[in-house]
């Protein structure tokens, strides 16, 4: 556990090791007839970029390859979110000169202290604070390998791999093709979005868009400052995750759930939205308790995306005292308003009733409207069956329920009108419903205007 829960501090590693400078070779051919060597030459901290594209175009180049340098730009610091040349922004929005968005099928580019190439074999080496980026993702190394002939680029020592999305992917070492896209990476640790982290042996990604992983801790929970190796206080192992990006939710197998290093739940299945993911549907963390009503008993919310403007949680309540309760929690935006409330519906087996089973239930309703810039209306139903039931439950409690639609106009500062319509409903077993008012209607509330106020009702 001890190594698993080390992969967790996925916080940036720190600066990559810099190679000690050698000196500069004499004139003549070095190592062979076949191998040339380029260093760049530091004058005030110049960047030289080597941009890589495929074997085939480039095939009659390769006698004579070059260096090409960007703009003299001082080294920056490896924290540091852009590429040395100045070519972009952030990471995850990298744009080409000009702002012109980043070209998905641009040529590999790199920077890096010391650069090598090999004709013979195709090769391209860098070593020294290497940074490689295409399109929109970026990556760091301690050293870069890339073969024009297959394509396959492979970085070694304190790799980082920042994807558009935000993600960050630590790792050993890592083999990748296709632009970044697909590849294998070992001793992964990755940072992904709501304080989610993962680790993992190894992975294998396919199109930039799906993570395979072995060996998988994951967790969104801080490690303890004063001991970091102590368990998070929940995480989740498994023995083999899948992360899609296109779906967006993460996928295990022979999943253990632990709470402070505990094992408490395994399961041989378990999938959950991934963190990136605005909106989900999907089971919540339940609710374990106790009451004095209730006895022993266990909420299971369950909740679903039905677009991107209206959802609904259904929680069902089992106990050992009672009999299931199910209740229900909307919510739907409109462009000049909002509804929202709850509802159930449940029983009482006759323990707290006199030996008497009676189907009970509630709702509470609400709505807000702005009709124009003068006038909005809104309503509240609010209906129960009885106090006990609202406190055996667990709901909202209220003695007296009041629901009202009303009608209601304001100009500037000083005037203000309102018509509305309620009704009251008593819960207390004292109330006398006959003196409670079930409908009261105020054609006109109350009217203020500068200097003068006035009411009827």
């Amino acid at each position: 556990m001890s190594d698993r829960t080390e992969h967790l501090q996925a916080a940036d590693p720190g600066p990559v090791r810099r190679s000690e400078p050698r000196p500069r070779p004499g004139a003549g051919p070095v190592t062979g007839p076949a191998r040339r060597r380029w260093r760049p030459a530091v004058v005030a901290g110049a960047a030289l970029v080597l941009v890589l594209a495929p074997a085939a175009p480039l095939r009659a180049q390769m006698d004579a390859p070059s260096v090409t340098p960007l703009e003299p730009t001082p080294m920056r610091p490896m924290g540091s979110p852009g590429p040395a040349s100045g070519r972009g922004g952030s990471f995850g929005g990298m744009a080409a000169p000009g702002g012109a968005p980043a070209d998905p099928n641009a040529p590999v580019t790199f920077t890096a202290e010391e650069v090598e190439y090999d004709r013979e074999r195709g090769l391209v080496s860098a070593r020294g604070r290497v940074e490689a980026w295409q399109g929109d993702r970026l990556m760091r190394a301690d050293q870069f390998t890339y073969d024009r002939n297959t394509g396959v680029a492979t970085a070694r020592g304190n790799v980082q791999l920042l994807e558009p999305d935000g993600t960050v992917m630590f790792a050993e070492e890592a083999e990748l093709k296709d632009r970044f896209r697909d590849g294998v990476l070992e001793g992964v640790r990755a940072l992904l979005a709501a304080n989610g982290r993962m680790a993992a042996n190894g992975a294998r990604r396919t199109g930039g868009m799906v993570n395979e992983l072995s060996r998988v801790v994951y967790s969104s929970c801080d490690l303890c400052p004063e001991d970091p190796n102590r368990p998070p206080l929940w995480q989740v192992e498994a023995r083999r995750a899948v992360q899609d990006k296109n779906s967006q939710r993460i996928t295990y197998r022979d999943a253990t759930v632990r709470l402070g290093g505990w094992p408490v739940l395994y399961t041989p299945y378990l999938s959950h939205p991934d963190p990136g993911a605005p909106r989900a549907s999907g089971f919540l963390f339940p609710t374990l308790g106790y009451t004095r009503f209730l006895g022993a008993f266990v909420e299971t919310p369950y909740f679903w995306a039905i677009d991107d403007s209206s959802d609904l949680t259904v929680v069902p309540i089992t106990s050992t005292r009672q009999y299931p309760n199910l209740g229900f929690e909307y919510r739907k935006l409109f462009n000049f308003g909002e509804v929202s409330g709850t509802a159930s519906i449940g029983g009482f087996n006759g323990r707290d009733t006199g030996g008497k089973e009676e189907l009970a239930g509630h709702i509470f309703l609400k709505g807000r409207f702005n009709l124009d810039e003068h006038w909005r209306a809104g309503f509240d139903l609010n209906r129960a069956s009885s106090e006990l039931y609202l406190r055996t439950f667990r709901y909202e409690y209220r003695r007296v329920l009041t629901s009202q639609a009303y009608l209601e106009g304001f100009w500037d500062t000083t005037t203000y009108a309102r018509i509305d319509a309620r009704a009251y409903q008593g819960l207390r077993s004292l109330d006398d419903t006959r003196q409670i008012p079930t409908c009261c209607r105020t054609p006109m509330s109350s009217m203020r205007r500068a200097g003068s106020t006035s009411a009827a009702s």
